[in-house]
């Protein structure tokens, strides 16, 4: 197969002209942003509030709390690797929790639009660059630039992507560096790549490492079955660029991977043990990662048809409009499918999981290849979620229709103006059925209480202390406003995410291990000492807050009015308020006080 598509008689269609190459790319910039635009509509209305993501993202706060702290690291000439911003006593390093070069490219957009705004116009730019970029891997493949067209839509309305955002894992939606990569491999072990080719792939693969580690690992894998398709061409030049690429992905990659394997086992999950309500008797051998695997794991109809168990993902199913056309591909045999086909089953078999799902919800003892990576791929034991492994099915499923839509147009010239808006609408038109996440939901998050923190110099005192619930998520979206250190963290409900030391140094103050166990339901009154106060001035904090957003749905009033309580028998009536939202000064205590608060802001009673 060439390098590179032959020009079709299509593309000259579409541009009127055969020596302007940039034209078409220009008009699928421009389709692509029209569909993007179409999917995240629903942000639009007030984008300075309004959030791209489900009513609920997992890790959509922790994100844009990323993207925010980069640019505040740099601005204040430090590593974005320091953590100086939350955690408050110790800190903790971002690196444990985020890989940083989706950041580097969304802080500007961030800072400059603000946080809301800022973080739409991001997740647009990531869809439309992996739109693009996938459409290029198309053309690579013999597709023409109308049919490259139906694998770019295809990605930026598929249940894949529009999860990941739909999550706040917009690290995640950033596929271009992972296409652009599995394009370069293409390239080389067909005998057609060179040096700089080479050493341009490696740079690609690590800017795929550096944005999702386990996108770096899922290009070793989606090699894999290309390996043996090529198996033929592999001569010592091919070999030795594969060589180079590797070898420039892991230079460039070193120093932030020692750091990383230097502090694996004390990352955040990785010794989890399984909990009760993912536990899978005989099978998960009492291990975290393993049992959220068996669960997590695909039944083998999931491309076509929903899985039968309470937990599943509701809107995982392929698109018909590209599922069919990728199946006919294959068994037609279209010039160029035997790779993809090869990509796409190898991908299928992983997204299994480690044991066989069939319709029954627990899964059967019968072992998959999944579990042998897990027991003996380095580091793949820290990899919980065979549905991600997705990207080696989708991808390699919209390159085939793109092939089987540019059969078509070939023997029909004028399905290159007709198919790509038809395309388009029947990609829609699943969206009642097969994919309710099309069009992207957004949420209108609560308002950032100005009056409050406007002008604020020192750490902020948040509540709950040492929570049990995620609630808390909502102070990192607080703190990209008004940008100072606080004391809640990423994950802090967890105790696994909260890093060393923190926990002891809440406990050993006698004022954060009174707040934990009135958080907690087990607050029992405590005499707090002005040594309690220098502790808290001495871990840099400066103000205590009550956030009602922080706290359980429902119960927000009542927990709002109980800290109050406790923080006006420290330190009097609040010093700033804005609705239910207050704040205190930490200031000096003369003597001793026992503060007694219970639920609902009651009375302070003495012994």
């Amino acid at each position: 197969m060439p390098a590179r598509a032959a020009p079709n008689p299509q593309d000259q269609a579409m541009t009127g002209k055969t020596t302007n190459a940039w034209k078409p790319w220009l008009g699928a910039a421009a389709f692509y942003l029209g569909v993007v635009l179409l999917v995240t509509a629903s942000a639009w209305s007030d984008p300075t509030r309004r959030t791209l993501g489900f009513a609920d993202p997992v890790d959509m706060e922790g994100t844009l709390w990323a993207y925010w702290w980069v640019g505040e690291a740099l601005k204040q000439g430090i590593s974005p690797f320091q953590a100086t911003a939350n955690f408050l006593p110790t800190g903790q390093s971002p690196i444990a929790f985020y890989n940083l070069l989706d950041a580097l490219i969304a802080t500007p957009f961030v800072h400059t639009l603000g946080p809301h705004l800022g973080y739409n116009v991001v997740l647009v730019l990531f869809f439309v660059t992996s739109a693009l970029a996938v459409h290029w891997l198309a053309r690579e493949a013999g597709a023409g630039h109308a049919a490259s067209l139906v694998a770019g839509a295809g990605l930026v309305t598929s249940s894949f992507l529009l999860h990941q955002a739909g999550e706040g894992r917009l690290s995640q939606t950033l596929l271009c560096f992972w296409i652009l990569t599995l394009g370069g491999c293409l390239r080389i072990l067909r005998g057609s790549g060179s040096l700089g080719w080479a050493v341009g792939t490696g740079c690609l693969a690590a800017a795929t490492a550096l944005s999702y580690w386990f996108y770096g690992l899922f290009l070793v894998l989606a090699v894999v079955p290309l390996l043996g398709v090529y198996r033929r061409q592999l001569s010592r030049r091919v070999l030795g660029q594969l060589g180079v690429a590797v070898a420039v992905a892991t230079l460039v990659c070193l120093p932030i991977l020692v750091q990383l394997v230097q502090g694996f086992d004390a990352l955040p999950g990785v010794n989890r043990k399984a909990m009760s309500w993912m536990a899978v008797p005989g099978l998960d051998r009492g291990e975290f990662g393993l049992a959220n695997a068996i669960r997590w794991g695909h039944w083998p109809l999931w491309p076509a048809l929903l899985e039968p168990w309470p937990w599943a993902y509701p809107t995982k199913q392929i698109a018909l409009v590209i599922l069919i056309p990728a199946v006919v591909a294959g068994v037609r045999r279209v010039p160029g499918w035997k790779p993809w086909v090869s990509m796409a089953l190898f991908g299928w078999v992983l997204t299994l999981g480690p044991y066989l799902h069939l319709a029954d919800k627990a899964p059967t003892h019968i072992p998959l290849p999944y579990l042998l990576l897990y027991d003996h791929l380095p580091f793949f034991d820290r990899f919980w979620w065979p549905h991600r492994l997705e990207i080696l099915v989708w991808i390699p499923l919209l390159v085939l229709a793109a092939l089987q839509l540019q059969s078509g147009i070939e023997r029909w010239q004028k399905m290159a103006w007709i198919a790509p808006p038809l395309l388009v609408a029947g990609l829609f038109a699943e969206s009642g059925t097969r994919n309710p996440q099309l069009p992207l939901p957004s949420k209108v998050h609560c308002t950032y209480p100005s009056r409050v923190y406007e002008g604020l110099e020192g750490g902020l005192l948040t509540t709950p202390v040492l929570p049990i619930l995620s609630d808390t998520r909502i102070l990192l979206r607080l703190q990209t406003h008004h940008g100072q250190p606080i004391l809640a963290g990423d994950g802090d409900h967890l105790v696994e995410h909260r890093p060393p030391g923190y926990t002891d140094a809440l406990q050993s103050n006698g004022i954060t291990a009174a707040l934990a166990d009135l958080g907690q339901g087990s607050f029992q009154g405590a005499t707090l000492t002005p040594e309690d106060v220098r502790g808290l001035q001495d871990m840099g904090l400066a103000y205590a807050v009550v956030e009602p957003a922080a706290y359980p749905a429902g119960l927000r009033s009542q927990w709002a009015q109980t800290y109050s309580a406790f923080f006006t028998e420290l330190w009097g009536a609040p010093w700033r308020t804005e609705d239910q939202t207050a704040l205190w000064r930490i200031r000096p205590l003369e003597e001793e006080k026992w503060v007694y608060v219970p639920f609902h802001a009651g009375r302070k009673r003495r012994p």
